[in-house]
């Protein structure tokens, strides 16, 4: 941020800083002695010719406190903001001393709380327009509130870092930089209730584009980053593009934004399973028979339910028949029916033909014994008699005929 010093600042307004020899002449003797005149024309030279900025700055301020009413104030606040911006600018260099750092956060510091004072709209150079003014005012709070950011990284300070990012993003919402800085702090204090406002600001920087946008390298790896922490937290990538759509036109996450952890949504899941076979026990078993024999281990599982009948006829057995709808009949034999699947997932095998057709779509209920599967497509086949469906025409069961069946206990 501060190697772009405003250069509205700088350079529109270099000249309005240069008190020229021949004005101290001409300050109002009223106000002033002619040797406090002379004094303070001494003590200015002294500041112009100080190169060093921390130098300068103390001289100012020895200025302000003996000659807090001169003429020249207004020259003197101009001086005091680019000063106290170059010794601020410490923080961001590469390996600030500690004593680097002090002099920033206090120059920092005191640009914060005072720029409005200091670039006043009554110390506008006549050059300058109100619009330049505006624009230099804006980026001196950026450069004091970027400083003050990179002292808290430094000092391992995360709460007042985050302070800062977030007020640099309010006044600049497309810093991409600031933006990534501030979720990956976030996301490093490893608070998993804070995970999803972290996923946020680095969604947000991704999602940047124009003069703040992050280098496209540097883009593709925070986007790598993000799938990574978001997979892991959330399980998988579900919601990723939904929450990159809203970064990239929101500046700030909304009221109540979340983002479910993975245990949140097993949770939310296992209490929909329950729900749901609590509603429908039916087709809760009938899944969870078809999940455990497409599985691996299928076969093993199989074994030990084969010849079982399903659903168990137990007193206290919830149904007593599943439900599905005809789909069509593979052979004189056999009924093809769909009951979580539209084409087609049980098979009913009859120990004689049938006689005529079921119109596809015809409801059925039905119980059988288990005598075979396919795991891909899945289809259970059942051996059933006449007694063990309903809702297929009597006509049918002509020469189907009945017979008995050993069968086990599931």
């Amino acid at each position: 941020m501060f190697d772009r010093l405003s250069r509205i600042l700088v350079i529109g307004l270099m000249s309005a800083i240069v008190i020229p020899t021949g004005a101290w002449a001409q300050a109002p003797a009223a106000k002033e002695s002619a040797t406090d005149q002379q004094a303070e024309y001494n003590l200015s030279q002294q500041i112009q010719k100080a190169t060093e900025p921390q130098k300068k700055l103390d001289l100012l301020h020895e200025w302000e406190q003996k000659y807090p009413n001169s003429p020249y104030k207004g020259t003197r606040d101009i001086q005091i903001a680019q000063v106290e911006s170059m010794i601020a600018a410490k923080a961001m260099q590469p390996n600030p001393s500690p004593a680097d750092l002090a002099a920033a956060q206090k120059a920092a510091q005191d640009l914060a709380e005072n720029v409005d004072t200091y670039l006043a709209p009554a110390n506008k150079p006549a050059a300058a327009t109100d619009a330049q003014w505006t624009q230099a005012k804006s980026q001196i709070q950026l450069q004091a509130h970027s400083a003050l950011a990179a002292v808290y990284v430094a000092e391992k300070n995360d709460a007042g870092a985050e302070s800062e990012y977030k007020k640099i993003l309010a006044a600049d919402p497309n810093s991409a930089s600031t933006a990534y800085a501030l979720g990956i702090m976030i996301y490093r204090t490893k608070n998993v209730q804070r995970f999803p406002e972290a996923f946020f600001w680095i969604a947000r920087a991704i999602g940047i584009t124009g003069p703040e946008a992050l280098k496209a390298s540097d883009k593709q790896a925070a986007s790598d980053y993000l799938q990574k922490a978001y997979s892991g937290y959330h399980g998988d990538t579900t919601g990723l593009s939904d929450l990159e759509k809203l970064a990239s036109t929101a500046t700030a996450p909304p009221a109540g934004f979340s983002i479910k952890s993975v245990q949140e949504v097993q949770q939310e899941q296992a209490s929909d399973a329950a729900a749901f076979a609590t509603a429908h026990p039916d087709l809760a078993l009938w899944r969870q028979i078809r999940d455990a024999l497409k599985a691996d281990g299928g076969d093993a599982y199989f074994a030990s339910i084969k010849g079982s009948e399903i659903p168990p006829q137990t007193d206290d057995a919830k149904f007593k028949m599943f439900t599905g709808k005809v789909v069509s009949q593979p052979s004189p034999k056999e009924i093809l029916l769909a009951v979580d699947n539209p084409m087609g997932d049980v098979t009913l095998q009859f120990e004689g033909p049938l006689k005529g057709t079921a119109d596809p779509g015809t409801p059925v209920m039905f119980k059988g014994v288990i005598d075979a599967f396919t795991k891909d497509p899945y289809n259970l086949t059942l051996t059933v008699d006449k007694d063990d469906v309903e809702g297929l025409p009597a006509s049918m069961f002509a020469t189907a005929g009945t017979r008995k069946r050993a069968t086990k206990k599931k």
